[in-house]
């Protein structure tokens, strides 16, 4: 008998494939793949529809999965849930996923997670990005024609549909911010629902930091215009850290940012107000930097808070640890701080825009939430 979890697996490394070929010529397109013509045009069209979705993060975003579906990462992911897949499907269930908008292709980490668990994929995508994915589900129904009835895509859960709601779908994944979050808790009460609320990243640094690790960071914290989870929002740094030696070299980094014209009104707006409130900050030219304690900060603006020991740094954390997603980090020792929190917390400079298979959103496991 056939392992169907090993060939659902090797679908999604042929989408890898097809998605890592077209980006080997990207932005030439081999007319003869008519993929390639399709994700080109999807890559358009979204940019054109959600400005803050350029084609240049969109690429990203599409890196990101290639990374995600690496040989390295699919082997650690097989491994991982080697017992739970050796065992027959005894139910196929359907997941309802409510998917954020606020990143390109936001969904992809549960539209892996619900099929490879052999699961029905019911998606009701943001307004912000409701074009890419299908793109990709298409081409994987075209390598597998057995995902063909596994994946449906809805403007709303009626959607015409004369059975119950409540019919259409076994379990929810609903990913929104801390006041949908309570919307979610109510409509879905009757059903197993795996609920995602607001969470930021933090960087932490020690002074030592060279050009190139610079240049990294700058990645986790720019990429996507700082709106993802996994956007590094704040800053962490030793007292009498050289700040303005830090500007100078990131500076070169984030002008991307700053010829976008939305991300450049947000930029000036945020000036404007702190010279209103007479609030001390640190203008970069292309992003503010702002002493603050709030882990959270609106585009443009990067917090940082000094800590003076490790160990009131970790206690911080700890007491932190619902509102993070992840803790960009280069020192060794502070690396394995944090992995006493959690092993999977960290990752290295450059790294925070493209997690793991098993670096879920929340630090939630998707798979087993989908398989109970």
């Amino acid at each position: 008998m056939k392992n169907k979890f090993l060939d659902r697996i090797q679908s999604f490394e042929l989408l890898r494939d097809n998605i890592k070929l077209f980006l080997s010529n990207y932005p030439e397109i081999n007319e003869k793949i008519f993929f390639h013509f399709k994700i080109y045009e999807a890559i358009t069209k979204q940019s054109q529809q959600n400005k803050w979705f350029t084609p240049h993060y969109i690429v990203q975003a599409l890196e990101g999965i290639v990374f995600m579906l690496e040989s390295s990462n699919i082997k650690c992911f097989t491994k991982y849930y080697q017992d739970i897949f050796l065992q027959e499907i005894d139910k196929i269930e359907t997941i309802f996923v409510i998917s954020a908008g606020n990143i390109p292709l936001a969904a992809f980490h549960d539209f892996f997670s619900v099929l490879i668990s052999g699961n029905k994929f019911l998606g009701k995508l943001s307004a912000n990005d409701s074009i890419l994915l299908p793109i990709l589900a298409e081409l994987l129904c075209e390598l597998d024609p057995y995902f063909s009835d596994k994946i449906r895509f809805v403007e709303s859960i009626q959607n015409g549909s004369n059975q119950k709601k409540s019919d259409l779908y076994d379990k929810v994944i609903a990913t929104g911010n801390n006041n949908s979050a309570k919307y979610f808790e109510y409509y879905f009460h009757k059903k197993p629902l795996l609920l995602r609320k607001n969470r930021n990243s933090i960087a932490i640094l020690d002074g030592s930091e060279t050009k190139e690790q610079i240049s990294r960071l700058s990645k986790d914290i720019f990429s996507y215009f700082g709106l993802g989870c996994r956007s590094v929002s704040k800053l962490y740094l030793p007292t009498n850290f050289n700040i303005i030696g830090f500007i100078e070299t990131i500076q070169s980094y984030s002008t991307y940012n700053a010829d976008h014209h939305l991300y450049l009104n947000n930029l000036e707006y945020q000036k404007t107000i702190f010279l209103m409130n007479q609030k001390p900050f640190y203008d970069a030219g292309s992003f503010i930097l702002v002493e603050e304690s709030s882990m959270s900060s609106p585009i443009s603006i990067i917090n940082y808070e000094f800590y003076d020991s490790l160990s009131k740094l970790k206690s911080s954390i700890e007491n932190q640890s619902e509102q993070i997603q992840c803790i960009v980090v280069e020192n060794k020792s502070t690396k394995e701080m944090i992995d006493t929190i959690d092993p999977l917390l960290s990752v290295p400079f450059g790294e925070g825009q493209f997690p793991s298979l098993l670096n879920y959103p929340d630090g939630i496991d998707i798979v087993k939430f989908c398989k109970l």
